[in-house]
């Protein structure tokens, strides 16, 4: 079962996002201090951008929800963590 996907996580996140794991993988694999500053500075790039698209694309929903006040609580419950939908299926326990 895949996840749905998020609005804000769109092809230049994913570009952002692989950039900086191919950095990271350098930086451990060779250990060295320049190598390290590469990969923090891409980390925190990706970081800022996916923060900033998350922020316009929550932005611009609140928007289209003009006028629909029920529409507008309902989606910020879900957002806040109210809904108690599991997305996980059901299935056997490790445990048991």
């Amino acid at each position: 079962m895949c996840r749905a996907p998020k609005p804000w996580f769109n092809e230049n996140m994913l570009d952002l996002k692989r950039k900086t794991r191919k950095l990271e993988r350098m930086w451990r694999k060779y250990k060295q201090p320049d190598q390290y500053e590469l990969f923090k500075i891409a980390r925190n790039k990706y970081t800022f951008e996916l923060n900033a698209e998350k922020q316009r694309s929550l932005s611009q929903k609140v928007i289209d929800f003009h006028g629909g006040s029920k529409k507008l609580y309902k989606f910020v419950s879900e957002l806040t963590g109210k809904n108690t939908d599991n997305p996980m299926p059901e299935g056997e326990s490790d445990a048991g």
